[in-house]
């Protein structure tokens, strides 16, 4: 995985030299503030208006050359400084129409993982995110390869992906006896991540997009194979229907 990213940013060196023009990278500061309140009884926040702390992201992103593309988000939640995404794209020139992501980024699995918090239409990450993945959703370090299929009737696309395996959420030991047993690999045995995806066209107003999302990796063992271990085998559907006049 090291060498791959090293690779990756060598070439993106590379094609630097070659760049046309310079353009100053975009620049964006999204903030977000909410309140809240409940009704369960003998809770502080009961029957009042609760303010929680503020949160921002800073965006910069921009073309480091014709063929290629970096993004950064700096993020601040719970009083704290975080870097959320930092990844470089190339976008055009390869073979096959291929397009390579490789950094720190939101893994394309499934339709809203992409996603960032303050676009959705809904308050919090869906139950079966938070459960395999955590509050910060499938966010690790790794490479993607894209391609569009040669499909004529309509849009369809293949992504296939290598990440660290950091975003798994960690496998609790429930009898102390077994904790010594315990191996967690978790960014040190990697995930492997796909997604197939179909657009269409049903008429002037409406359109259906469909995909597949599947993961794969071992992030623990217990005892080295001698009790089990512990693999992640996902997989996620979605469905996105849109009209629109």
């Amino acid at each position: 995985m090291k060498y791959i990213l090293i690779f990756f940013l060598f070439i993106l060196l590379i094609t630097n030299t070659y760049s046309l023009s310079n353009v100053n990278p975009d620049i964006s500061l999204i903030g977000t503030f909410s309140a809240f309140t409940n009704n369960i009884k003998d809770t502080p926040e009961h029957g009042k208006l609760n303010f929680e702390t503020p949160s921002m992201e800073l965006y910069i992103d921009g073309y480091l050359n014709p063929y290629s593309h970096a993004t950064a988000n700096i993020a601040l939640e719970g009083g704290e400084f975080h870097l959320e995404e930092i990844y470089a794209q190339i976008l055009r020139g390869l073979p096959l129409d291929m397009q390579i992501k490789a950094g720190k980024y939101l893994v394309g699995y499934g339709k809203i993982n992409t996603i960032h918090p303050h676009a959705w239409q809904f308050i919090e990450r869906p139950l079966f995110h938070q459960v395999f993945f955590g509050p910060e959703g499938f966010n690790d370090i790794g490479v993607n390869f894209s391609f569009i299929l040669p499909t004529e009737s309509f849009y369809s696309n293949l992504d296939l992906g290598i990440c660290k395996g950091d975003a798994i959420a960690k496998t609790e030991v429930f009898d102390p006896a077994d904790a010594d047993n315990y191996v967690d690999f978790r960014g040190n045995s990697p995930i492997f991540v796909g997604r197939l995806s179909s657009f269409f066209d049903l008429d002037d107003y409406t359109n259906l997009e469909v995909g597949l999302s599947s993961s794969y990796g071992v992030h623990a063992k217990m005892d080295f194979n001698t009790v089990g271990d512990s693999t992640a085998e996902l997989e996620n559907k979605s469905l996105k229907y849109f009209y629109g006049g």
